[in-house]
């Protein structure tokens, strides 16, 4: 039997029945949803162009950090896999940055912004994350361009966003541009009395006393979904059926199940690995938080349920293009023009020219015809005595039928 911790990324070479034929996996974040949700979420508004932001790996993580760095890794690792649909880039800040310096993040947010409209935040704390979107917004990437997908662990009540906290206000705009991702959250509530049962054990039996971070955590929730699952399946098993169990066949009874304890509904799949829905948050401006906008139900099909805030985009009727007209640097215009645009006119104008001159040669050479001069030759035969060059730019000269005519010393000819 096997528990991961909900801020341990899952091996998924576990699911290999083969190789572990007695491992089942209870962890409540599930970054196989979280990546699948992802992927949705690209093809859906047709992103094609996506820049993530982790944490450095070669700094020291903190413990909180090691689902981020991991995630960081398997996002890394799936969509750069795919490099005929992705174009991938990977960009990578200090984590020892002190919570609240706004001005630390500016670097890399600006980095991830000239190659992609499509940002995904692996972030640790909810103050971090806070941070950066302040930061965001401090460099204009709030206005509705950009798009914020942050993948977060279950959001615990001791995380709050502080969206509105008193001077804070401003963070409401940016906010508008993020989307969290994540596994549905226990219900704390419910919760309540098993988890002051824990604190109060802890101090009786190991004289240690709980904080609030150590108690309310998704660590502490998984432990108790898998202990009471387990009783579950041990108790409708009688004697006889108890003795004739071994680790194969007792794995078997966990497969295809829906479990309800008091936190959640956990279902363990075909492979012995736990699957989660997924839930995508928005902000929502009247009631000022993070509100579902969509249910990407992974147990039931892969079907995804829709709220109203699914179709709100900050500042736009639909979500950020994969690539602006211009590019993502303006390099693809010319004082503002597309560069194609501009070539475009420019053969325009060419072709107008050239379409000008030749009605006025034809126009020239009738009129030239009607008057006798020109009788008897064909509209393009010019004479000689009709050129007029210019061989410099102030000096205008005609020539007539008795100088000669040098080709090396002509200019244009109209």
């Amino acid at each position: 039997m096997y528990s991961s911790s909900a801020r341990v990324a899952i091996d998924q070479s576990l699911s290999n029945a083969q190789r572990y034929p007695t491992v089942v996996t209870f962890a409540s974040s599930e970054q196989v949803s979280l990546i699948r949700v992802m992927m949705f979420l690209l093809d859906r508004f047709s992103w094609t162009t996506i820049s993530l932001i982790c944490e450095d790996p070669n700094l020291k993580v903190p413990d909180g950090g090691v689902y981020y760095f991991t995630a960081c890794r398997g996002f890394r690792t799936v969509l750069g896999g795919q490099k005929h649909k992705y174009n991938l880039h990977v960009h990578y800040f200090d984590p020892k940055i002190k919570e609240g310096d706004l001005d630390a993040y500016s670097s890399v947010l600006r980095n991830a912004a000239t190659q992609s409209r499509v940002i995904v935040l692996f972030i640790t704390s909810s103050p971090r994350l806070r941070d950066f979107m302040m930061n965001a917004e401090r460099l204009g990437m709030t206005e509705g361009d950009y798009i914020f997908i942050a993948p977060r662990s279950p959001i615990l009540p001791t995380e709050s966003m502080q969206i509105r906290n008193g001077s804070h206000r401003p963070a409401d705009s940016a906010f508008q541009s993020l989307m969290l991702v994540y596994n549905p959250s226990p219900n704390w509530a419910a919760l309540h009395e098993v988890l002051q049962s824990i604190r109060n054990v802890s101090e009786v039996r190991y004289n240690k006393s709980l904080t609030n971070i150590e108690m309310l955590n998704d660590i502490t929730v998984s432990a108790f979904e898998v202990m009471t699952i387990l009783l579950k399946v041990i108790r409708d098993l009688s004697p006889l059926d108890m003795n004739v169990q071994n680790g194969i066949t007792f794995r078997q009874l966990f497969l295809n199940r829906t479990f309800n304890p008091l936190s959640r509904p956990v279902y363990i799949g075909p492979k012995g690995m736990r699957m989660s829905d997924v839930h995508i948050s928005k902000f929502n401006v009247t009631s000022g938080m993070m509100e579902v906008s969509d249910e990407y139900l992974s147990v039931a099909g892969n079907s995804v349920r829709t709220h109203a805030l699914s179709t709100v985009w900050r500042g736009r009727d639909g979500p950020p293009v994969n690539r602006p007209f211009c590019g993502y640097t303006g390099e693809l215009c010319l004082g503002g023009l597309a560069k194609t645009a501009v070539i475009t006119l420019a053969v325009s104008i060419s072709t107008a020219l050239l379409a000008i001159l030749a009605i006025f040669i034809a126009m020239y050479h009738c009129i030239l015809g009607r008057s006798g001069h020109g009788a008897g030759r064909p509209w393009w035969d010019l004479r000689p005595d009709l050129l007029f060059v210019i061989p410099k730019p102030t000096a205008w000269k005609s020539l007539s039928s008795h100088e000669e005519v040098s080709t090396n010393s002509l200019g244009p000819v109209f």
